[in-house]
């Protein structure tokens, strides 16, 4: 393994030594743009690096941000992917924070003379979904729960994906989270119960934004999750309405890229590995172990953090459907 990975490491720094020697303008071919990515860089604009890690690092153009990563970064709705081994670190690169970079209609340049072209690439958007037979989705779900138990991360709020969890097992940000999910659980029952949106508790939205650890908090991928559930069940005013009583309590200094989530979630688009989970799950299907590990990828809690604010509302929903249904409803 450790021979494995020196292999790796020593051919990203070959893959650098090359970029160097070959000219200053030397050209990365991205291979795979999402859906607000590709919105952007039609605008064919300018903007800054915004911020830098080992193997992605982030661009504002305007008030959007995009992510650039190496060739094993996952789809998504704000990602590039380049063809630059996964052992790449950007700042190698000579990327620095506040760098000018100009995005044209075929590639984008960095005032270092590093271009990313995409004139070949992919454009990467998630399938399209049919709203689900409650029992269906149901079904779905409890296979889910089973699949995914083992899996869970320890830490974050994946653990909600479990209807049957142990209080006693709560990890410090799960168990801050216990009162203001239940209180948003009630709103959100009473809106698929009426057709129209409650809002939720100002507290309870508050209590969620910037819970936890991390680039993205777990709360904030929570309500990620949330939102694109809400549109994939065809709730799209549901979702916008929730992204408004989120500006409404943001503190007064957000994470930028949490809002740049927020903006994607809230038009139902996130990352490749939770949509291929929902795919799945709308049609009763066994979830694969193959379909987890990719959310497994999705940060180091944030994938499993977005799946939980999904089922969330999945559940909700067919717990609502299903009452309907037992009293005459259509």
């Amino acid at each position: 393994m450790m021979r494995c990975r020196l292999y790796r490491v020593t051919l990203a720094r070959t893959w650098l030594l090359t970029m160097f020697e070959m000219s200053c303008h030397f050209q990365v071919p991205i291979q795979s743009i999402g859906p607000i990515a590709r919105q952007v860089i039609q605008q064919q604009s300018f903007g800054k690096i915004f911020s830098i890690f080992q193997r992605t690092f982030y661009l504002k153009s305007n008030s959007n941000l995009l992510c650039i990563g190496t060739n094993d970064l996952y789809n998504g709705p704000l990602n590039l992917i380049t063809s630059a081994p996964a052992a790449t670190t950007w700042s190698d690169c000579g990327i620095r924070i506040g760098q000018n970079v100009a995005l044209g209609s075929s590639r984008l340049t960095l005032e270092s003379g590093l271009e990313f072209t995409y004139g070949d690439a992919c454009y990467w958007s998630p399938p399209k979904y049919h709203t689900p037979k409650h029992i269906v989705l149901g079904e779905g779900l409890s296979r889910l729960c089973l699949a995914a138990e083992k899996r869970i991360p320890s830490e974050g709020l994946g653990c909600f994906i479990n209807s049957n969890i142990c209080p006693d097992l709560l990890k410090p940000v799960a168990v801050q989270a216990v009162q203001p999910l239940t209180e948003i659980r009630v709103a959100l029952l009473k809106s698929f119960r009426l057709g129209q949106w409650v809002s939720m508790p100002v507290a309870a939205r508050r209590s969620l934004i910037g819970l936890g650890p991390g680039l993205t908090p777990s709360g904030d991928d929570f309500l990620c999750g949330m939102m694109i559930g809400l549109n994939l069940l065809g709730f799209e005013t549901f979702a916008a309405e929730l992204r408004k009583g989120l500006e409404a309590v943001l503190p007064a200094d957000p994470s930028q890229i949490s809002l740049a989530h927020f903006e994607a979630a809230s038009l139902g688009l996130g990352a490749a590995g939770l949509h291929n989970v929902a795919k799945d799950l709308f049609v009763g299907e066994r979830i694969k172990d193959d379909l987890l590990d990719g959310v497994d990828q999705i940060g180091h809690t944030s994938g499993w953090d977005t799946l939980s604010g999904m089922v969330f509302v999945f559940k909700a929903w067919v717990l609502t459907r299903g009452n309907s249904l037992r009293n005459g409803e259509c």
